[in-house]
């Protein structure tokens, strides 16, 4: 019996990589690293009943802490899809014995082949900056501004599928790092595309709508001339290039306005100041499409399903991958307010001080990072007051702000943005048959997470 497929995630603190590992092992799985005590494989049934402790992707057992675990590499994560037939739900134990069947990637079971799930039978592993999960865990380390470092981690870990959502993605910054910009977001997937051209592996990455110059009047497809107008963009262009001239099998998905319940984006930062001050000043003429984290990680699951069965490149390329439908910044900042559930009244400056009045650039990127900061080892996120009622559940602030629209010129930033982010995912419906939710509908769920 072949071994299971390897799926590498790099970046794995960032808010893409974070889902992504919550979306491969499926959030009702306990993650049961390899290092356990004997008798307590993997194999194990799962939901066994004991005390518990908090980890990233929900519970775990205290006979699970006692033993280290929480302290072990999460070198290998067995997966059980969701899609699965009738009485093979994610509770059932991993590792059942079954017929197998050859893929391009090893064999699997009869019953996966049934349900068309070409993960059925994979092992994720995540990777970090510096080589330690947010809960404390270790993991394996890659930095991609380190080449040879990259190089010689996949060579000791031969994962089958690399999964690169990390990035560089401070956008102002970058116009004063170029070559660390470059080397991150560029050369190091020419690192990546090289090592899996040898080895027959594949490689997902993510892109961004900064490939684009923001001056098209219709939603860019694909097809569509870059021009990327900022260091960043062309960093991230490069990226793409250097990929798809590597000869490895490989899907580029561009994303757009990346945001999540947890980590540094525009929705927390919103929460943040939205506590601390009466109005905020949020930019209203770049248009695009809010797209959370988790759409994103299930959407590439739901891909790489079909994908890692494709024997030949058929279906390789550039997708886009955002949320339908689009607004502004000042309108998604409105819209996040709305959902809160928060009384529209504000509170009164404290004694002393005049209503303040902040300007906001955009300051979601791609991969999990907000632009307007340097790529952190972690994501942290942002403290949030602790109020009462709601607030106090989901780190809502107890009154929503006046929101002011401005113009891009009226807060001018380091690199510039596109002005239209817009990305048409009508290859990604018609080639995997992905309808992606209307981003209206996407916030509600995100602020529901808060919530609760």
């Amino acid at each position: 019996m072949h071994e299971p497929v390897k799926i590498l995630v790099v970046g794995a603190n960032g808010q893409v990589g974070y889902e992504l590992l919550r979306a491969l092992a499926g959030s009702a799985i306990p993650l049961n690293p390899p290092s356990q005590a004997k008798g307590e494989g993997s194999d194990a049934a799962i939901g066994r009943k004991e005390e518990e402790f908090k980890t990233p992707f929900g519970t775990k057992g205290v006979a699970a802490q006692q033993r280290g675990d929480a302290r072990e590499r999460y070198e290998a994560i067995p997966l059980n899809p969701p899609s699965q037939a009738k009485g093979e739900g994610s509770d059932a134990p991993i590792g059942r014995k079954e017929e197998e069947f050859k893929t391009p990637f090893g064999t699997k079971g009869v019953a996966a082949q049934q349900r068309g799930d070409a993960l059925a039978r994979c092992k994720v592993i995540p990777a970090t900056r510096d080589g330690w999960l947010e809960n404390g865990a270790e993991c394996e380390r890659i930095d991609l501004a380190d080449l040879a470092g990259l190089n010689a981690a996949l060579d000791r870990i031969t994962p089958d599928v690399i999964v690169n959502a990390a990035a560089y993605t401070a956008v102002d910054r970058a116009e004063d790092e170029p070559d660390l910009a470059l080397r991150v977001n560029g050369d190091a997937l020419g690192v990546i595309g090289a090592w899996a051209a040898r080895h027959g592996a594949r490689v997902v990455h993510y892109s961004t709508d900064y490939v684009f110059d923001g001056h098209a009047t219709r939603a860019y497809r694909e097809d569509d001339a870059p021009c990327p107008v900022s260091v960043y963009g062309r960093s991230k262009r490069a990226g793409e290039v250097t990929l798809q001239e590597s000869g490895a099998r490989h899907l580029i998905f561009r994303t757009a306005w990346v945001y999540a319940a947890r980590g540094k984006n525009f929705l927390r930062t919103m929460l943040r100041l939205g506590a601390e001050r009466d109005e905020l000043r949020v930019v209203d003429d770049q248009i695009g499409a809010p797209t959370p984290a988790r759409l994103i990680a299930k959407t590439t699951v739901t891909v790489l399903r079909q994908w890692l069965d494709d024997a030949g490149p058929a279906r390789d390329g550039v997708y886009h991958l955002v949320a339908g439908g689009r607004t502004s910044w000042c309108g998604f900042a409105r819209a996040i307010f709305d959902r809160a559930d928060i009384p529209l009244d504000p509170p009164s400056p404290a004694k002393g001080e005049a209503g303040h009045a902040v300007s906001l650039p955009p300051t979601t990127g791609n991969a999990g990072h907000p632009v307007s900061h340097p790529p952190a080892t972690g994501n942290a996120s942002h403290p949030l007051p602790q109020e009462g009622g709601r607030a106090q559940r989901g780190g809502m602030p107890p009154h929503a702000p006046r929101i002011v629209a401005i113009r891009t010129a009226d807060y001018p930033t380091r690199a510039a943005r596109p002005a239209w982010s817009v990305l048409d995912t009508g290859k990604l419906r018609t080639t995997f048959g992905v309808a992606l939710p209307a981003w209206e509908t996407c916030l509600d769920e995100v602020i529901g997470d808060l919530a609760h």
